[in-house]
């Protein structure tokens, strides 16, 4: 278990579920979830600042449950359906990171605590939201988690006066938003299947993003074919632009396999037509050899005529 699904896990064993739990019987299941449908369907019309951080903890909350594995999970694609029609909801979870660092960081914080720093909210708070954002499909989550990626400061590497209870956390944001961008993009640029990250793994996927935002690559979503550049769906054209740079590139790299190392690949031979010094050669050579065949022939005759 990873230290960030271990941070997640005891987060939630604290608090209730917030919609009433989860029903083990059937009947009561489906009246909670016919409620849970509803609820949400409310959250639609609701301020942004209410929805967001309510959809996300039910989506969350359904993508760790037991029950989230029954059927289509209606209730956690509600939930994933209306946040994601919700505009900047990305952009929520990234300024929670934001505030809740400076929080820790604050001198009302800081003089409370006699100047150490106590990252233990943080750590909640960015753990909730990398594992929503990685249940979000959209360019925006993508946006998000891909500037998170060089974000590369571990606040649980303890510094003088720092509060050492605080150094079971989550890791990096850096290394958060590769475990989110795992899960949810398609085209892995590593196609790891440990749960934790291998050597060189966040510099695949910030080389990735480079990409994604140099406009010189798409990616696709678990799920969905559709590809995606950092506007939305990719235009046929912007396709059509990137598969003729891959085809140039591939037969580039081709190209420098054929003449690195010691050995050359020869090039296979073309029967050629002959040259027209060489059919001039030739014609002599014939004239040389009747000329021979000639002077042999009188030779003889003039002996038998002796």
């Amino acid at each position: 278990m990873t230290p960030r699904v271990l941070v997640v896990l005891v987060l939630l064993s604290s608090v209730p579920y917030g919609f009433g739990g989860l029903p083990k019987d059937s009947t009561e299941y489906e009246t909670w979830e016919s409620n849970m449908l509803s609820s949400i369907e409310r959250h639609r019309q609701m301020d942004a600042n209410i929805a967001i951080p309510k959809l996300g903890y039910w989506l969350m909350q359904m993508s760790l449950s037991n029950n989230s594995e029954k059927g289509e999970r209606p209730v956690y694609h509600a939930a994933q359906s209306v946040l994601l029609a919700i505009p900047g909801h990305a952009d929520y979870f990234v300024n929670e990171v934001k505030q809740a660092k400076a929080r820790a960081l604050s001198p009302e914080e800081l003089s409370g605590r006699d100047g150490k720093i106590s990252w233990s909210n943080y750590n909640r708070v960015r753990s909730e939201a990398f594992d929503t954002l990685e249940h979000l499909p959209s360019v925006e989550a993508v946006r998000a988690l891909g500037d998170f990626l060089g974000d590369e400061e571990d606040p649980n590497a303890l510094r003088p006066g720092d509060e050492a209870t605080d150094t079971l956390g989550p890791g990096s944001n850096s290394g958060l938003a590769t475990m989110a961008l795992r899960s949810l993009i398609q085209d892995d640029p590593v196609k790891s299947k440990n749960g934790w990250l291998e050597l060189g793994e966040k510099k695949a996927w910030q080389q990735w993003y480079e990409q994604i935002k140099a406009g010189n690559r798409t990616f696709r979503f678990e799920g969905d074919p559709t590809e995606y550049d950092l506007n939305g769906p990719a235009s046929g054209q912007k396709l059509a632009h990137i598969s003729r740079d891959r085809k140039r590139d591939a037969e580039r790299q081709v190209g420098r396999e054929r003449t690195s190392g010691s050995t050359v690949v020869a090039e296979p031979e073309v029967a050629s037509k002959p040259s027209k010094s060489m059919s001039v050669a030739l014609v002599i050579a014939g004239l040389v050899l009747l000329g021979s065949l000639g002077w042999y022939f009188l030779r003889r005759r003039s002996r038998k005529g002796s």
